[in-house]
């Protein structure tokens, strides 16, 4: 948003640098659990949305954004000022029943919280046959008390299809709660791929065949023979 003087500005003047720069974006910014303290209403800036619906593969993807509830004390207090940052399970579970109401085939979650996993590289995180995803959780380094893991343990299964976390900075590539669960890290030095197989019968997700790859790097020398 710019250069901050704590002398000179105020929180209110970096909100109105946001909102020029959302103004300018082709893409809505998503913030389903943030809301003003005041009214009790969706901030309702233009170019922000709580979800929202995109097309892929002849479906209906639901986005959900969500931001960590930690965001009052990890920012400078005046940004922050006036919103109130409402829990992440109780979220996720209202917008995305109004989603699957709204024709929504799969649910994705975008959300500005992470976990911390201390974890080896690896290319593919599939489970083996027969082994029941659950069983993989927290195996290989998650620390399951932080907001992702608690948010998938509160949710009813199936309301979440697939997890896009951020804020800590971590590579994560594990199925958490039987969720898959993707983060890149920081500074654009991965990228990760989530596969979800749908099935139009039953309208589900086939979970056996759910598939995370990465993290891949970004970098020149992978690119430079494609």
């Amino acid at each position: 948003v710019g250069h901050y003087d704590p002398k000179t500005m105020k929180g209110a003047d970096l909100r109105g640098t946001l909102k020029q720069r959302i103004s300018e974006a082709d893409y809505p910014y998503l913030a389903a659990n943030i809301f003003d303290k005041k009214t009790g209403k969706f901030p309702g800036i233009p170019g922000t949305k709580a979800s929202t619906i995109v097309r892929a593969g002849g479906l209906k993807i639901g986005i959900i954004g969500l931001t960590t509830l930690d965001t009052p004390t990890t920012t400078r207090p005046a940004f922050a000022a006036g919103l109130d940052f409402r829990d992440l399970a109780k979220t996720a579970i209202s917008e995305s029943k109004k989603l699957r109401e709204d024709g929504a085939d799969l649910v994705v979650v975008l959300t500005h919280s992470g976990v911390f996993c201390d974890i080896p590289m690896a290319a593919d995180r599939t489970p083996k046959p027969g082994l029941v995803r659950s069983e993989l959780d927290f195996q290989t380094g998650c620390e399951s008390n932080q907001e992702v893991p608690e948010l998938l343990r509160r949710v009813p299964k199936g309301t979440i299809d697939a997890v896009v976390s951020g804020h800590t900075h971590t590579i994560v590539h594990h199925w958490i709660e039987g969720v898959p669960v993707i983060q890149a890290g920081t500074q654009d030095v991965y990228y990760n791929l989530i596969y979800l197989t749908y099935d139009r019968k039953t309208h589900r997700v086939r979970p056996e065949k759910t598939r995370i790859e990465g993290p891949i790097p970004i970098c020149e020398k992978v690119f430079e023979n494609q």
